[in-house]
């Protein structure tokens, strides 16, 4: 006797319930062996499933280094206060195997922020998220503002957002896209 979710009870036979648990089990072996035997191949049960693809990684200039995206020059013709420190770190959920975007700082003040993120992020954004209030400059190729006050732009293949923190979003976006 077996009591289900539903407060009712359901007789079930010992022999029945050790058939599933056995069936259960061979089954279950049968698919690690498949596994250890041929990784490549598709066991029985997934034959139906799509293939799963990689996720796609954001594209990070200058040789993965996102804190390289402004030199010592652009930041002086940011006018930003010296010595400028950079924290670079992974803005997105997936377990990135490098950075993609670096912060700013001067003392405890951000000073602005610059993030590479996917197409998939960028269209994503511009979707669901651009702002109607805030106009992002024409010469920045691809540029739109979202709700939270961050600009994106996209240049050759490259997707970038600046934060939020910045006084100078645009002349930051420009410095960028300029080396892109």
């Amino acid at each position: 006797m077996t009591r289900i979710p539903n407060g009712r009870v359901v007789w079930t036979s010992v022999c029945a319930t050790l058939v599933l648990v056995a069936l259960a089990a061979c089954n279950r072996g049968r698919q690690l062996q498949q596994t250890n035997n041929d990784t490549a191949s598709i066991s029985p049960l997934d034959a139906g499933l799509p293939k799963r693809k990689p996720p796609v990684l954001p594209k990070v200039p200058f040789s993965q280094q996102p804190c390289q995206s402004l030199s010592a020059a652009d930041e002086a013709a940011l006018k930003f206060p010296t010595p400028a420190r950079t924290v670079a770190y992974k803005e997105t959920s997936d377990s990135l195997t490098y950075d993609n975007a670096c912060r700013w700082y001067s003392g405890g003040t951000e000073l602005t922020l610059i993030a590479y993120m996917t197409q998939e992020d960028y269209d994503g954004t511009s979707q669901t998220m651009r702002s109607k209030e805030n106009v992002a400059p024409t010469d920045i190729p691809g540029a739109f503002y979202d709700r939270q006050g961050y600009l994106w732009f996209a240049k050759n293949g490259y997707y970038v957002e600046v934060g939020a923190g910045s006084k100078s979003r645009e002349s930051v976006a420009r410095q960028v896209a300029g080396k892109l």
